[in-house]
């Protein structure tokens, strides 16, 4: 267990939990290696502020739409303790550049995408990009770089992925 940390001398288990890039530890109150097992995911929860439910982010509410996907992986990331504060604004941006090169893309059922619409989203995203021109820039580019179309490519797996 990763979380769970024995103090030697006392023999009591502790509960480490990141929460914003800092270690945050809190008592579990045994000294008994089972029962700290079981008491880590509550304190874990606790810790971080998350009830049961979000957690689980298992679309529970009977919405099927791509937004409620996007919003899930939205609080995910924003809650994620693992992620650099950079990968969370780059995931926000390529959410950002998803939503822009497919604006009707939320309002629909998750289970309603098809391959096919998704591989002519993919042409067009790398044929007229999101329209951004540089601040000052002496040329104006159209299309997408590929590193970036790959970032948003696996931004709409892991909202596709929430929705199964």
């Amino acid at each position: 267990m990763t979380n769970l940390v024995r103090h030697g001398p006392s023999g009591t288990y502790y509960a480490r939990v990141k929460v914003n890039g800092k270690d945050k530890w809190r008592t579990l109150k045994t000294t008994v290696f089972g029962v700290a097992k079981l008491r880590l995911g509550d304190s874990e929860r606790e810790t971080r502020g998350q009830p049961r439910a979000e957690l689980a982010g298992d679309g529970s509410r009977g919405e099927t739409t791509v937004a409620r996907s996007i919003a899930v992986f939205r609080e995910r990331t924003r809650l994620d303790p693992s992620l650099a504060p950079r990968t969370r604004e780059r995931r926000e941006s390529c959410v950002k550049a998803l939503l822009k090169t497919w604006p009707e893309l939320p309002a629909r059922d998750i289970r309603r995408v098809t391959v096919a619409e998704c591989r002519e989203w993919a042409a067009r995203t790398m044929r007229e990009g999101t329209g951004f021109v540089a601040p000052r820039a002496k040329t104006k580019r159209t299309g997408m770089s590929a590193s970036s179309f790959n970032k948003v490519v696996d931004v709409l797996r892991a909202i596709f992925e929430i929705g199964k």
